[in-house]
């Protein structure tokens, strides 16, 4: 998404876009404070490791293209 589709989501769920543009930030650091934490606590034998790593990077990367798009 780009910022004119945030605004697009916002004015479509009857949200201020401020609103929109703080959550979406606070969620985004959210998930890159915690991605690591909650990926280490889901080890388990049996559960491949580097994959669970890799879920949380790729949702810290994520997070960080949403944080981007919605301030720009």
């Amino acid at each position: 998404m780009d910022a004119r589709a945030w605004a697009v989501f916002a004015a479509e769920a009857t949200l201020g876009l401020p609103l929109v543009r703080r959550r979406v930030t606070e969620i985004g650091e959210a998930v890159k404070t915690r991605a690591d934490g909650v990926a280490n606590a889901l080890m388990q034998p049996g559960l491949d490791g580097h994959v669970l790593s890799r879920m949380a990077e790729m949702a810290v990367n994520r997070a960080v293209r949403c944080v981007f798009t919605i301030r720009h």
